[in-house]
């Protein structure tokens, strides 16, 4: 397949893994537990532009090593998210029908599938359903940032920091562990994230929003891991095809812990292996604050178990309303505080 340079990276439930083969995918079909590609913005983007001339060569690489992939594997391909997040406003979610019907249609057409029976952009009307997800995970990193801009990682700051993402989770209404553990690397003295929230270039408001697809991107590969069983067989194997060598790297060092069945919406528990410089004087802190913040966690879900179907729906109407609420308010306190030259 070419060197890992014009290649893409992929990643499954463990972290990085290497693309199965044909046989691979073969009995994964036959087991029940098959194989699914997930290729996010980046790669259908590359894929729907590869005969543009503006195109650089090794765009162009990477796109053939993964469709001589895809036609000699067999393995089934799921755009469906990836198209989305193409086609979708960013920090709204807000949806560009014809963006996503051009996408596609070409998309499929270099996959060979000329004549497709499931598109996405015949049968999508809304993508409320992905508000559940996308909104607190952005909410979540603008949080990240604001506490940033106001005060720097170090291990005078990092007990404050800390603190202050805690008071965020409870008002928000929803614990999730991957941006909490995304937020202990960063506050805890490891600089290798810092380009998700110090972007060198752009806009950090789009920057955050791709972020918030990536974390996405990871819970769902983990949610989907072959293991956990539902009514009829097993979730499938998805597997993460990016382009982005941040998301990489947080996803291969993302493992899941548990699974909070929440109707047909999964809250998975992540975490990230991790270093925390500014920790390791004050292990004692960090045990308590993640402690409650586990804690919280499994006590959300045992709440969840018990609600019927409506109430159910009516928390997460109430958690996409509570973190749209925060999304407008912190990006506004963000861009007070660049006014003044900070952050």
């Amino acid at each position: 397949m070419g060197s890992q340079r014009e290649n893409y990276f992929f990643l499954g439930f463990q972290g990085k893994c290497s693309p199965p083969n044909y046989q691979d995918v073969r009995n994964s079909d036959l087991s029940g537990k098959s194989f699914i590609l997930i290729p996010d913005n980046n790669v259908c983007i590359h894929i729907s532009e590869s005969d543009a001339l503006k195109q650089d060569n090794l765009k162009k690489a990477k796109v053939n090593n993964f469709l001589n992939y895809y036609h000699t594997s067999n393995i089934t391909v799921l755009p469906a998210y990836g198209l989305i997040e193409r086609a979708s406003q960013p920090g709204t979610l807000k949806l560009n029908k014809d963006k996503l019907i051009h996408t596609e249609d070409i998309f499929w057409k270099k996959l060979g599938h000329y004549f497709h029976n499931d598109l996405i952009s015949s049968g999508i009307s809304t993508i409320e359903p992905l508000k559940v997800f996308i909104y607190p995970l952005y909410a979540y990193l603008l949080m990240i940032k604001l506490i940033l801009v106001k005060r720097e990682p170090s291990r005078t700051n990092v007990r404050s920091n800390l603190q202050d993402l805690y008071e965020f989770t409870n008002e928000i209404g929803i614990k999730l562990a991957l941006p909490w553990q995304f937020a202990l690397a960063i506050f805890g003295g490891n600089t290798e994230l810092n380009k998700f929230i110090h972007p060198k270039k752009g806009d950090v408001f789009k920057a955050l929003w791709g972020a918030a697809w990536d974390l996405f991107y990871i819970q769902l590969i983990h949610e989907h891991n072959g293991i956990r069983e539902k009514v009829k067989g097993s979730f499938p194997r998805f597997i993460l095809v990016t382009d982005d060598k941040a998301c990489f790297t947080i996803g291969d060092l993302a493992k899941v812990t548990a699974a909070f069945d929440y109707g047909d919406t999964i809250y998975d528990g992540v975490m990230m292996n991790y270093d925390f410089p500014h920790l390791r004087a004050d292990s004692i802190f960090l045990s308590e604050i993640s402690s409650r913040m586990d804690l919280d966690l499994h006590q959300k879900a045992n709440e969840r178990a018990l609600m019927s179907e409506l109430e159910r729906q009516n928390d997460i109407d109430k958690i996409i309303n509570r973190a749209y609420a925060f999304i407008l308010e912190i990006t506004k306190k963000i861009q007070l505080h660049e006014k003044k030259g900070f952050g």
